[in-house]
């Protein structure tokens, strides 16, 4: 068994890195230190098919929430950048 590629085909959200605040906030990532907590973390989720769909529905739902923020932000930015005063 593949634990990354299982985690992948549930859209499961599991990070090793910082900046996932929102996502461990929520519950949807978990925040783990090293390959042996990423391990265990993953192996957890593997037993547990409720955790994983709870987790994934959560993940889900923060993705559909952040949808379109680059482009929001690329418009707010679009004055500065070509030097036309701000609406």
């Amino acid at each position: 068994m593949n634990p990354v590629g299982t985690a992948a085909a549930q859209q499961l959200a599991l990070f090793d890195r910082a900046g996932v605040t929102e996502g461990v906030a929520e519950g949807a990532a978990e925040k783990v230190q090293d390959a042996a907590g990423l391990s265990d973390a993953l192996l957890r989720l593997a037993r547990d098919p409720a955790e994983r769909a709870r987790r994934g529905a959560l993940g889900q739902a923060l993705v559909e929430r952040n949808r379109g923020t680059l482009q929001r932000l690329m418009a707010l930015l679009e004055p500065l950048i070509s030097g036309s005063p701000p609406p």
